[in-house]
């Protein structure tokens, strides 16, 4: 029998307050022990409050929440954190472009 995993996501701390995801019985496909292709993809966005987050470095935490086998686990490729684009970005990209198209003329 195939077990689930319990995923939790916490930034900067492992405690409730700081916890910022949790999804419940995910997988049990059998891919942690690569048997194929039995992996589902799943993708998941998370919005983070600012205010959690610190000057300088930030961590995060993923934990697999649910007791269990060696087999009872979370594969994942890659994580990525983003901050939606503000208007002193978009100046700076917009002159960036301006930039690499003037340069090929």
């Amino acid at each position: 029998m195939l077990t689930p995993a319990f995923l939790q996501v916490y930034l900067n701390d492992m405690d409730k307050e700081h916890m910022v995801f949790q999804v419940m019985n995910l997988g049990a496909e059998n891919a942690v022990c690569r048997h194929g292709i039995h992996g589902l993809y799943r993708l998941f966005s998370i919005d983070i409050p600012s205010s959690l987050l610190l000057n300088g470095d930030n961590s995060m935490f993923l934990v697999q929440a649910r007791g269990g086998d060696a087999l009872c686990g979370i594969l994942y490729d890659y994580l990525r954190l983003e901050a939606p684009a503000s208007p002193a970005n978009s100046k700076q990209r917009e002159e960036l472009e301006s930039f690499q198209y003037d340069s090929h003329v």
